[in-house]
C-alpha cells in the first residue's frame, strides 16, 4: 500500500471512530440530564462547548497543519480525549463535566480537521469531492452503530458512564493504527502551493455560510431527535435509537452513492438537489401521522443530508487551484460555528415555544442552503462565461 492510501485509510479511520463517539451526546442526554439532576436543555446548552472546542481546534489547526508533525498531533488529540472522556464519567460536577466536554470537543476538532487536510491535500476536483464523500460515509458508518447500541444498552440498564468507557475502547485501537501510520501529506506533481495571504470572493463566503446553515439543521436534528421519538411518538429509548440508526443508515448509503455520483454531476448540482430533498424530508418527519410514511421520511432525511457537508467543502475549496489548509479551516470553522449554534438554538426555541417547533425552525435552514449554493453557482457561472 503506498503513501496516499496509508494516509487515506487512516482519515478513514479516525471519521469512523468519530461517527462512533460524536452520536452518544443525543441518545444520553435523558440519561445525562437525570445523573446530574438538571433538564436536558442545560445538557444541551454544555454540549454546545464541545462543539466550540472543536471550532476553536479547526481554526487553529488551519495554521498549524503545514507547520507541525500531524502524526504526533493525532497522537496528542487522542492522549487528550481519553483523559477528558474518563474524567466525565467519574465526576459528580456539573462544571467539571462541562470544562471535559471542552477539552473532548478541542481534541476531536484536531482529529477531524487533520483526516479532512488529508484528502484536501491528496486529490483534486471531482475525486476530491467523491474522496471527501467516502471519508463521510465512515462518519455514518459509526454513527449507525452507535445510537443502536446505546439505545439497547441503556434499555438493559448499562449507565451513560459505562457506554463511554466502551467507545473509548475503540480510540485505542486507533492510537494504534496512528502509531504505525507515517503520515507526510505530499501535493500532487504540478499542484500549485498555497500563498502566504489569500484574498477570498464573496462566493466562498457564501459557501461558508450555507455549511453553517446546514450544520444548524443537521446539529439540531441529531440531537434532539431521540428525544422527540420518545416525547411525541412515545417510542422506547432502543425504538428511538433504532430510528436514529436509520437515518445514519441511510446517511451512510447516500455517502457511498455520492462518491459515485459526484464524478458525473456538477458538485453544486448534487447540493442543490439534496438540500431541497432534505428539508422536505425533514417536513414530513415533523409533521406526519402515519408510522409507515415517518420511516420512508427518516430514511428520505438521511439519503438528503448524506452527502452535503462533504459537497459543500469540497465545493468551497475548489475555489482555488490549490489546496489551502487555511480556506478549509476557514469553511469548517463556519461549520463548526453553525453546529455550536444548534444546540443553545434549538434549546432556547425548546424553552420558549416546545420541541416540534424547533425543529420545524432548524430544519427550514435547509431552504438557506439551497438559496446561497444557487446564487453562488449562478454568480461563478456568470463570471466563467465573462
Amino acid at each position: 500500500m503506498n503513501s496516499t492510501k496509508r494516509i487515506t485509510a487512516l482519515a478513514f479511520m479516525i471519521f469512523l471512530f468519530n461517527g462512533v463517539i460524536c452520536m452518544l451526546p443525543g441518545v444520553v442526554v435523558i440519561a445525562v440530564a437525570k445523573s446530574f439532576h438538571v433538564e436536558t436543555h442545560v445538557i444541551g446548552y454544555i454540549y454546545t462547548l464541545f462543539v466550540l472546542g472543536n471550532a476553536a481546534a479547526v481554526q487553529l489547526n488551519g495554521k498549524l497543519l503545514d507547520k507541525v508533525d500531524i502524526r504526533w498531533e493525532l497522537i496528542g488529540a487522542s492522549v487528550v480525549t481519553l483523559f477528558s472522556v474518563a474524567m466525565m464519567t467519574v465526576t459528580e460536577s456539573l462544571v467539571l463535566f462541562a470544562v471535559m466536554m471542552l477539552f473532548f470537543g478541542l481534541a476531536n476538532g484536531l482529529y477531524i480537521s487533520a483526516a479532512s487536510y488529508f484528502i484536501v491535500s491528496l486529490y483534486e476536483d471531482k475525486n476530491r469531492s467523491a474522496k471527501m464523500s467516502l471519508l463521510h460515509f465512515f462518519f455514518s458508518a459509526g454513527a449507525i452503530v452507535s445510537p443502536l447500541s446505546a439505545g439497547l444498552l441503556l434499555e438493559r440498564g448499562v449507565s451513560w458512564q459505562t457506554i463511554y468507557l466502551y467507545a473509548l475502547s475503540l480510540l485505542i485501537l486507533l492510537l494504534i493504527i496512528i502509531w504505525i501510520t507515517p503520515v507526510q501529506v505530499r501535493q500532487q506533481e504540478g499542484q500549485k502551493a498555497a500563498p502566504s495571504k489569500e484574498r477570498w470572493e464573496w462566493t466562498i463566503y457564501a459557501v461558508a455560510m450555507s455549511l453553517f446553515c446546514y450544520l444548524i439543521a443537521e446539529g439540531s436534528f441529531l440531537f434532539w431527535a431521540p428525544t422527540y421519538f420518545v416525547e411525541y411518538l412515545h417510542t422506547d429509548a432502543a425504538k428511538a435509537g433504532s430510528l436514529l440508526s436509520l437515518f445514519w443508515l441511510f446517511m451512510a448509503v447516500g455517502r457511498g452513492l455520492s462518491g459515485i455520483v459526484l464524478k458525473k454531476i456538477a458538485v453544486e448540482t448534487y447540493i442543490l438537489a439534496c438540500s431541497f430533498f432534505a428539508f422536505t424530508a425533514s417536513m414530513v418527519v415533523l409533521y406526519s401521522a402515519n408510522f409507515f410514511l415517518l420511516i420512508i421520511a427518516i430514511s428520505g432525511m438521511g439519503l438528503g443530508f448524506s452527502g452535503l457537508y462533504a459537497a459543500i467543502l469540497s465545493y468551497g475549496t475548489q475555489q482555488r487551484p490549490y489546496p489551502s489548509a487555511r480556506l478549509m479551516s476557514m469553511i469548517m470553522t463556519a461549520g463548526y460555528i453553525g453546529g455550536m449554534t444548534a444546540s443553545p438554538f434549538s434549546s432556547f426555541l425548546k424553552q420558549q415555544l416546545d420541541l416540534k417547533a424547533s425543529l420545524t425552525i432548524a430544519e427550514s435552514f435547509m431552504a438557506l442552503v439551497f438559496a446561497l449554493i444557487g446564487v453562488t453557482a449562478l454568480s461563478i457561472h456568470r463570471r466563467k462565461r465573462g
